[in-house]
């Protein structure tokens, strides 16, 4: 697999923009329509867009753009799908099926205290646990069942009793989809990769990809030469990342920062962190791109605060994943 390391000396997207123009530029033509370029988020992927046409718009009028997805989406480019993969809402609601479909005394092994049938929202937020454990497990190409077969190889019979169980319910999940004629995503990524059915024409670009679960990486692997990982580092570290361009937490456990102790602030509270954020953004936002600001947030409930306090200094903040629904 080609790694390509961009350098520091520019923001990450802008050497990405022009690494592909020089790659695909062919004569009076820039063709990126078989590359598909993954990058770790939405916004992300709109930039890099905006980027290509600013910057190589005007030699290449005729420009044609690449597929920019994220992981979330990606790995169908990879395999055949033969059936459309069902939408979130009809995989909670087929959860909540085979659930009900599981006798309550062989529930019960599995789930102790059985929510009432009219309890619906205890049902669903049951059946939101089952999805996440199911997509964490088969990313990492493991199922209900191999969980409990390997709790009872190492002895833990009451937990593989319990794994066991749900197995079964996941087991009725996938009959009641195959009766919709419906595709469960995470099992048709991991029997793919079990078929060895991973294929594409395309050229797969990763952009900037920390980190990768099992599951993509075998897919990955099985398209062979067809896989370029673009690394936002120098090449200096090339030791430090793997083969996909992912980050070797192991080389990094022990790296010392050297974050200069005058880049750091101490604030009292949320509202003195807001005003602390607000006043070093209102310093740099006369000479800079709003895309060239990124505030980076560990807790969410921070965001309408920074938000206000922005406001109120004539500046606007706009969260990454956009205005929820029953915010309108």
């Amino acid at each position: 697999m080609e790694r390509i390391f961009l350098g520091t000396a520019r923001p990450a997207l802008q050497e990405s923009a022009d690494f592909l123009a020089s790659r695909f530029g062919n004569g009076d033509e820039l063709d990126l329509s078989g590359v598909v370029v993954v990058v770790p988020g939405r916004r992300a992927g709109r930039r890099l867009l905006e980027l290509l046409v600013q910057r190589h718009g005007e030699r290449w009028p005729g420009l044609r753009p690449p597929v920019i997805e994220t992981f979330e989406q990606v790995p169908e480019h990879l395999y055949p799908v033969q059936r459309p993969p069902a939408p979130e809402l009809t995989q909670l609601l087929v959860w909540m099926s085979a659930l009900y479909a599981v006798p309550a005394e062989r529930l019960r092994a599995a789930i102790p205290h059985r929510p009432a049938m009219q309890s619906v929202p205890a049902w669903v937020s049951l059946c939101q646990s089952l999805r996440r454990q199911h997509a964490d497990l088969a990313a990492e190409l493991h199922s209900f069942r191999t969980v409990s077969d390997h709790l009872r190889r190492t002895g833990e019979p009451e937990e593989a009793a319990r794994w066991r169980t749900l197995s079964e319910i996941q087991d009725e999940y996938h009959r009641r989809l195959d009766g919709l004629h419906l595709w469960d995503v995470q099992t048709a990524r991991r029997v793919a990769v079990e078929r060895g059915e991973c294929r594409t024409e395309r050229l797969i670009v990763l952009l900037g990809i920390a980190e990768m679960p099992t599951v993509i990486r075998r897919m990955l692997s099985q398209c062979g030469g067809q896989v370029l990982a673009l690394v936002p580092v120098s090449a200096d570290l090339a030791d430090d990342f793997d083969d996909f361009g992912c980050v070797r937490a192991e080389r990094w456990e022990q790296r010392q920062l050297n974050i200069p102790a005058a880049a750091g602030r101490i604030a009292g509270g949320p509202i003195e962190v807001a005003q602390a954020v607000t006043a070093e953004v209102g310093e740099v936002a006369a000479h800079l791109r709003a895309d060239d600001i990124t505030i980076g947030v560990a807790d969410e409930d921070l965001v309408p605060l920074l938000q206000q306090q922005l406001a109120d200094a004539g500046l606007r903040g706009n969260p990454s994943d956009g205005r929820p629904l029953r915010g309108t």
